[in-house]
């Protein structure tokens, strides 16, 4: 019933991305086959026998998808310079480039852009590769990414989170320098999102049902709750002149227990921050409240 944090919101999309990896149709199974088997000098042989680098198997996977899945550039190269599409994406909208930032090739990414792959290419959930590359890690292959033009402020559309926000919330605090280098709004709040839960710890009371509004997170906000004191927080510190002053807190009905009433009363954001830091250094000291709603 809280916010997710950034980057893990949409781990199960991976797997999602690849269980349909397996099982080519009948027809270019060969070169689908060769590839799944990451067997890179049976794809360039069944190319060089005029096998189409554009094959696709059931869900819409290419060869090309496995080449990417395998960080293999040889197999890669070999399928550009056949004609592969770069762009192509499979059932779940995932392309050859979102797996390479997936799986934080720098060097895969740096092909596929070479090869004219888009940049600001995206699954339908709105994760573009950009986030992909943040959440997993890989400050060069976000450096590539953004030098072609990707949007370092694009959006998903699950809760308006951004590039910095994942990787704030992964400790990656490389990305989380290269992002605010190259123009990532440390300002940005994730999309506010009401509510409706039940506060009481046993049984139904009407009392306990209160309405409340979550999300509307900032990076400075996803770094405290993550307890991330390896993420730089310089480059987040511009960010503290523009906060609320206030924000009203709420809890999870698993977590509610007892809300200190000042807390629900209100606290200075960057006090907010510093709270959920001791509350990682001390070992629960300060009570873990969650971040629900937001009063300018």
């Amino acid at each position: 019933m809280h916010e997710r944090w950034a980057g893990s919101m949409l781990l199960a999309a991976p797997l999602l991305a690849l269980a349909g990896l397996g099982g080519a149709a009948a027809q270019d199974a060969r070169l689908i086959d060769a590839a799944r088997t990451a067997d890179a000098a049976r794809v360039t042989a069944l190319l060089e026998q005029g096998a189409s680098a554009n094959a696709r198997q059931a869900d819409g996977a290419t060869a090309l998808h496995w080449a990417a899945h395998w960080d293999d550039a040889a197999m890669a190269g070999a399928l550009v310079r056949a004609g592969a599409a770069v762009d192509a994406a499979n059932d779940f909208g995932a392309t050859p480039l979102w797996l390479a930032a997936f799986n934080g090739s720098a060097t895969m990414v740096a092909a596929l852009l070479s090869a004219g792959a888009d940049a600001n290419a995206a699954l339908p959930s709105g994760e573009t590769v950009l986030m992909t590359a943040s959440r997993t890690g890989s400050a060069k292959a976000v450096r590539l990414l953004a030098s072609r033009g990707a949007d370092v402020n694009a959006r998903e559309r699950s809760r308006g989170q951004t590039a910095l926000m994942w990787a704030v919330a992964q400790q990656h605090p490389d990305v989380v320098e290269a992002l605010v280098a190259l123009g990532a709004d440390v300002h940005a709040r994730s999309s506010p999102r009401p509510r409706r839960i039940h506060t009481r710890t046993a049984g139904f009371n009407p009392a306990g049902v209160v309405d409340v509004v979550q999300g509307g997170n900032t990076p400075l906000l996803f770094a405290a709750r993550q307890g991330g004191l390896d993420v730089p927080l310089v480059p987040l510190v511009p960010l503290v002149a523009k906060l609320p002053s206030r924000v009203s807190l709420g809890a999870s009905p698993r977590e509610h227990g007892q809300v200190f009433p000042q807390l629900r009363q209100g606290l200075p954001v960057l006090g907010l921050a510093l709270a959920f830091f001791c509350h990682h250094l001390c070992g629960g000291i300060v009570q873990k409240a969650r971040v629900v709603q937001f009063s300018l």
